[in-house]
């Protein structure tokens, strides 16, 4: 039992304090009597029994009706106290509050005390606020404390998480301190991930073994964490948790919220006319009916055109109906790109963070590539037909002497020989390099054992995600002779042969090459149609151009690298919402953007040269990132039951659907009991006075 609010049982025992001895004290009273003539003496043994009951100072009599009156009085007297019975079991005297703020917390199918609508986060929050009421404040100090039985107070720490964590709060047992803590918790946009949460409470939530004295071993016990999330963990599978937690699971949200969502918004430019441009927007719908929506197409801020969609409900095993618009346009230009979902009034649509999408568009425009060495009659076919501004032919001479010039003419080279290493710049060689065949120097790839031989290898695995190997199939691909590689710490590996690592990617400050490690006229790839598409995709994702293929976006909670000319020293980030941070650039020009907060078009600006696909705003080089949550798996909105989480052990806490917080008050009971004895006391006084 417990009690609202720390006045409660004061103002019952002040009360108590005054009522109860007026109550007694009545009973102490000497009556004031008249005279009066009898006309019999029987009666005189009777009065003088009640005079001196009456009289002040005397031993009270047995009475029936002060004991009931001063049960009816105490029944009411408990019941202003306001008790409250805890069906709950109480908080532990130290715990860890975790709150998701992440997308789909911002979820309006709840339910507030009042029946209206609510978020999954703003219902968390509420809880979490009833828990931290339901601390232990302590019994005090000194002699009050020793009169109520004195104990220290609970203490909790409150750790906001979404795709990454944040400690809002460290441990303490200001009650006011942590409620201030968790109505300050803003949703989010970003997907939610448990790890990095799990990890920033590691310290205190881990339980530890520590070894004492001989072979004892004393294991000291983790504080629990209290987690209010709809259990939608993108890394629920993959999460490496440290051992020994204990979780305590709260889950918000319902199994069935529709919520309609762009999932996907891509634009590209047509391969052979870079001046036009499709934009395909890939739509969901959780609802359970079918739903017939606008989706607006709009240009730098302004509605161009609509388009009307029929999505289907979602199927019997819970996945989402999908479908999807395309819109085409004549740009050249730059372009921030936007397309929103328009939900009819009265419509139900759970979340409104995925229903707009956006993406930047750099102008079109032609590279400058050079091809060193002899590239052979299929790769230089491919280059041909690509719309280039100007495609030469360089010597391994000529391409040294040019790395060593800083005025270069070419934006990217295809490399299939390296010139000798006597003849290249000090260090390793900077620039964006299509090596076929040929490793760079540098000491990023090792060669183990050169290509050559009778053996015929295979590709067994590559990334098919990357932007150079979208839609490159390499099945039916055969390779004679592949050599032995190994990638360093500045290499990655694309694509796996049946020997090892055949593809890489080398990205370092000043430097990025994709590097094909076999021959490839050694092979059946130029004679397949996915070679010309792999060095076309390669060349322009190299050359930083792949508006020409499709204009990446980012997501909220990710960080964006980027290149700015090199000396620049200050690049200003300019967030949607207007707040503005100073980045630093590294020697090389990198800059490195975020983790990215919200949705919605960020600008980078600095003084000084702009780079090709930068346009010139006031003086200012500017360039725009596009951020959109287009995450179908937050934006099904699915609240688990239970959290399946490795090497920590999960307690599921049952919750009344209304929002209850365990707590059922006593007062109307108490004064219902109250009002039954005073019907008992009512029909007793009514006996008494017949006899």
């Amino acid at each position: 039992m417990s009690w609202p609010t720390f006045l409660s049982p004061w103002l019952g025992g002040i009360a108590a304090m005054i009522a109860i001895p007026t109550l007694v004290l009545l009973y102490f009273l000497k009556l004031r009597r008249r005279s009066m003539d009898v006309s019999t003496t029987l009666l005189w043994k009777k009065s003088i029994e009640d005079l001196q009951a009456n009289a002040p100072f005397q031993k009270l009599r047995k009475n029936i009706l002060l004991l009931m009156q001063l049960i009816v009085l105490a029944l009411v007297l408990f019941a202003l106290a306001q008790p409250v019975l805890d069906s709950a079991l109480p908080p532990p005297p130290r715990s860890i509050i975790m709150i998701d703020r992440s997308a789909s917390m911002g979820a309006l199918d709840e339910k507030d005390p009042n029946g209206d609508p609510e978020t999954r986060l703003a219902h968390a929050k509420r809880e979490a606020l009833a828990f931290v009421e339901s601390m232990s404040s302590g019994g005090g100090t000194g002699a009050l404390g020793a009169l109520f039985g004195g104990s220290s107070a609970d203490e909790a720490m409150v750790i906001a998480f979404d795709g990454g964590a944040e400690v809002v709060q460290p441990f303490t047992s200001s009650k006011a301190l942590l409620r201030e803590a968790i109505q300050a918790i803003d949703p989010g946009e970003s997907t939610t991930r448990i790890e990095p949460a799990a990890k920033t409470a590691e310290p205190y939530a881990a339980s530890k073994t520590i070894s004492g004295e001989g072979d004892a071993f004393t294991t000291v016990e983790g504080v629990p964490i209290i987690l209010w999330s709809d259990g939608g963990l993108a890394d629920s599978a993959s999460a490496q948790l440290p051992g020994g937690l204990t979780i305590d699971y709260r889950r918000v949200g319902t199994d069935n919220a529709p919520n309609l969502a762009i999932t996907s918004m891509q634009a590209q430019r047509v391969f052979e006319r870079p001046s036009e441009i499709e934009v395909f927007v890939a739509i969901q719908s959780t609802d359970t009916q079918q739903r017939e929506i606008d989706v607006e197409f709009g240009i730098d801020g302004v509605g161009a055109r609509v388009r009307r969609i029929t999505l289907p409900p979602r199927n019997s095993e819970g996945e989402p109906g999908t479908g999807g618009v395309v819109f085409k346009l004549e740009r050249s230009d730059a372009a921030v790109l936007s397309a929103a979902l328009i939900i009819p009034e009265g419509q139900a649509d759970a979340l409104e963070a995925d229903n707009v999408a956006w993406a930047t568009l750099a102008p079109a425009r032609r590279m400058s590539v050079a091809m060193v060495g002899s590239p052979g009659v299929f790769v230089r076919n491919a280059l041909t037909h690509m719309p280039l501004a100007s495609l030469d032919s360089m010597t391994p001479e000529e391409f040294a002497a040019e790395l060593k010039d800083p005025s270069r003419s070419h934006e990217v080279y295809v490399i299939t020989e390296w010139p000798g290493a006597d003849e290249l710049p000090d260090g390793p060689p900077v620039g964006r390099f299509l090596c076929l065949g040929a490793v760079p120097p540098g000491g990023a790839i090792t060669v183990k054992r050169a290509g050559g031989g009778d053996n015929v290898g295979a590709m067994i695995r590559w990334q098919r995600d990357h932007p150079a190997l979208r839609y490159v199939d390499f099945d039916p691909t055969r390779i004679l002779g592949p050599p032995l590689l190994e990638a360093g710490d500045d290499a990655v590996v694309l694509g796996t042969g049946s020997e090892g690592p055949l593809l890489f990617e080398i990205d370092r400050a000043g430097t990025r090459a994709l590097v094909v490690g076999f021959d490839v006229l050694s092979s059946t790839w130029p004679r397949e149609w996915t070679f010309p598409l792999f060095i076309a995709q390669a060349v322009r994702y190299l050359g930083d151009d792949l508006s020409e293929l499709a204009s990446p976006v980012a997501r909220p909670g990710e960080v964006v690298r980027t290149t700015v000319p090199v000396g620049v020293t200050s690049v200003r980030h300019t967030t949607p919402d207007g707040e503005r941070v100073t980045l630093r650039p590294g020697p090389d020009g990198s800059v490195v953007v975020g983790p990215i907060e919200r949705s919605g078009v960020h600008t980078l600006s600095w003084e000084g040269e702009p780079g090709a696909q930068d346009a010139v705003v006031n003086g200012r080089a500017v360039r725009l990132i596009a951020a959109s949550m287009q995450d179908s798996v937050e934006s099904e909105l699915a609240s688990n039951q239970t959290l399946d989480l490795s090497r920590a052990e999960v307690i599921t806490s049952n919750r009344a659907d209304d929002g209850a917080d365990g707590s059922t008050p006593l007062w109307p009971l108490l004064v219902l009991l109250g009002l039954v004895v005073v019907m008992v006391e009512w029909y007793v006084y009514n006996q008494k006075v017949r006899i």
